[in-house]
C-alpha cells in the first residue's frame, strides 16, 4: 500500500492523535489581518477565500458551484 510521504495536519486534536506516524507535520492556518476581518462593518458583500488545493480530492468544482448557487440566490460578493 502507497503512504504519503508528508502530511500536515492542521487540527491540533487530530495531530494529537496522528503525531506518532513519521510522514506527520505539524501545520498552522494563517490569515492576512489586514484583509480579513471578523464583524468588518465596511463589507458590502461576501468576501470568499479558497484553503485547499487545486485537485479532484479537494473538489474545487463543488466550492464554485456553491458559489455560484449563492450567486443564484441573490448573495452578492465584494470586489
Amino acid at each position: 500500500m502507497a503512504a504519503a510521504h508528508r502530511a500536515w495536519i492542521f487540527s491540533s486534536a487530530a495531530f494529537d492523535r496522528l503525531q506518532a506516524l513519521p510522514a506527520v507535520r505539524p501545520g498552522k492556518n494563517w490569515f492576512d489581518e489586514e484583509l480579513f476581518h471578523v464583524g468588518d462593518e465596511t463589507a458590502t458583500g461576501l468576501t470568499v477565500g479558497w484553503i485547499g488545493r487545486f485537485e479532484p480530492s479537494k473538489d474545487p468544482l463543488a466550492a464554485v458551484a456553491a458559489l455560484a448557487e449563492l450567486r443564484r440566490s441573490g448573495v452578492t460578493f465584494d470586489a
